[in-house]
């Protein structure tokens, strides 16, 4: 599982870009500049056409052919505060526990990182810290060892740093 994590946030972890145009056949994407922007070279290579074999029978039509339209151009109320909305954080701080059900408030499972993150008081110097339990499996050895003293594993966001405990 560890390795599985790690190739994920390698995914993730910025690569220099090419300074040069160049065409990415697999995908058909024109990529150019040092920013690694993608435009495309034809219509079909973005939309492709439907296939009964590949796409199944139930899907008979192109979308192309969709006689539902968005409009081009429509209104978004900025103002109003919306229902249910959750306060940004800068830092998001995922513990894997292995497990998918936990105690209301993550920082009261007693022995925990979340608990001690919590406890501890530290803040991080770039804004709010939210602190997740998460069903990411434990390492191997977490079951080897007394409670409060079991190692896990956590991902930190936006950095896509993984920490093992």
């Amino acid at each position: 599982m560890q390795s599985i994590l790690r190739k994920g946030a390698s995914l993730f972890t910025p690569s220099p870009p090419t300074p040069s145009s160049r065409v990415d056949e697999a995908e058909g994407f024109q990529v150019s500049g040092a920013d690694g922007f993608k435009s495309i070279s034809s219509h079909d290579d973005l939309f492709t056409k439907v296939n009964p074999a590949v796409d199944g029978e139930e899907c008979l039509h192109d979308c192309s052919t969709c006689t539902i339209k968005y409009p081009a151009k429509f209104e978004v109320d900025m103002e109003d505060e919306l229902y249910g909305h959750v306060n940004g954080w800068a830092t998001h701080l995922l513990v894997a526990t292995g497990k998918t059900d936990w105690v209301r408030d993550v920082a009261d499972e007693k022995g925990s990182v979340m608990e001690a993150v919590e406890r501890g008081g530290a803040e991080p110097s770039n804004g709010n810290l939210k602190l997740s339990a998460s069903n990411i499996p434990v390492p191997d050895e977490y079951h080897e060892h007394e409670p409060g003293q079991q190692p896990t594993t956590v991902l930190l966001l936006p950095s896509f740093t993984i920490i093992d405990h």
